[in-house]
């Protein structure tokens, strides 16, 4: 784990379920060595990608984790509040966009 990014392959498998959830898929890889863990919030992740690309090719595509995602207390008040966006959106109560 060098550089900017941390990178992690993900099953293209989990990725199809994943692409379908409503609410957020938090990825979080930890790192033993330096006790820390880094997250990557996965349908934002994949929307600034072209489908297609996505799903072909073989059983894995790697997910670059920026360790600017640190596992931290802003971390998990983001994603906090991503999933209150969207379960106010379903609910009729928010942001048109998530």
């Amino acid at each position: 784990m060098g550089g900017n990014t941390i990178s992690w392959p993900v099953s293209r498998r989990d990725l199809k379920l994943w692409f379908q959830e409503t609410y957020p898929v938090i990825l979080v890889v930890y790192d033993g060595q330096k006790d820390r863990a880094y997250w990557i919030h996965i349908q934002a992740y994949i929307s600034d990608r072209r489908t297609p690309e996505l799903f072909a090719g073989g059983d894995t595509i790697s997910f670059h984790i920026p360790i600017r995602n640190r596992i931290n207390p802003r971390a998990i008040r983001a994603i906090a509040r991503c999933k209150n966006d969207i379960h106010k959106q379903i609910r009729g109560k928010g942001p048109e966009h998530v």
